[in-house]
């Protein structure tokens, strides 16, 4: 009997070593499988809280990178400027001409007149916001160095952000040099300088800003 297992032993331990080898193989798949898919995990997780979307290689906020809290600033004016100046635009179509002071002013007109005051309007709310949040004591993010570097590198990466700032700026530098190509704001049906000039930037401002947020809708 004893001879009997012992062949038998020997005649099945290739197999048995075979399987083993496999089993063992198999669990070292699996531990590299999950190490990888925990790997992705938290680069997703890490990309979520800085990027939703494609790149920005560069815009305008980049110059201010040298220090957190003058890029959060810009941030903050300019988030107000974005948010306020389309609303701005929509007020001016709709009331500024039902004004007595505004009545003469042609739509486009009143668009760019509104564009611009909705324009510094946000410029002032989204300073006074940043101001309120730096005194504000229950904020999940404390406004400390470590908090306002967390903001900024947020900002940094974030793709709808990153668009709108380059939208922006590249709809008014495209306003302005094309006011001055033709000669003036009037050539546009814009009211006289320096009036037209800033409902010309405002409007440029604010196709920007439609743009880039149609843009960022479709790539996003």
């Amino acid at each position: 009997m004893m001879g009997g297992v012992t062949e038998n032993n020997s005649k099945w331990s290739p197999a048995f070593d075979g399987l083993m080898k496999k089993k063992d193989r198999c669990a070292t798949d699996e531990d590299v499988l999950r190490s990888f898919t925990n790997a992705i995990s938290s680069t997703r997780r890490i990309l979520a809280t800085s990027m939703d979307g494609p790149s920005v290689p560069w815009t305008v906020n980049d110059l201010f990178q040298f220090n957190n809290r003058v890029f959060l600033t810009y941030h903050c004016i300019s988030a107000g400027c974005d948010l306020f100046t389309p609303l701005g635009g929509l007020v001016g179509a709709f009331v500024l001409p039902r004004t007595t002071k505004f009545s003469h002013l042609t739509t486009l007109q009143a668009v760019g007149t509104g564009s611009a005051m909705g324009a510094g309007l946000g410029l002032s709310l989204g300073l006074f916001a940043l101001i309120g949040t730096a005194y504000s004591k229950n904020l999940t993010i404390p406004f400390d160095e470590e908090g306002i570097e967390q903001r900024v590198n947020g900002l940094k990466h974030n793709y709808g952000v990153r668009a709108m700032d380059l939208g922006v700026w590249i709809g008014t530098a495209t306003a302005g040099g094309t006011m001055l190509l033709a000669g003036g704001p009037t050539r546009f049906g814009l009211s006289m300088a320096p009036l037209g000039h800033i409902q010309g930037l405002a409007l440029g401002a604010m196709t920007g800003l439609v743009v880039s947020n149609v843009v960022v809708q479709v790539t996003k």
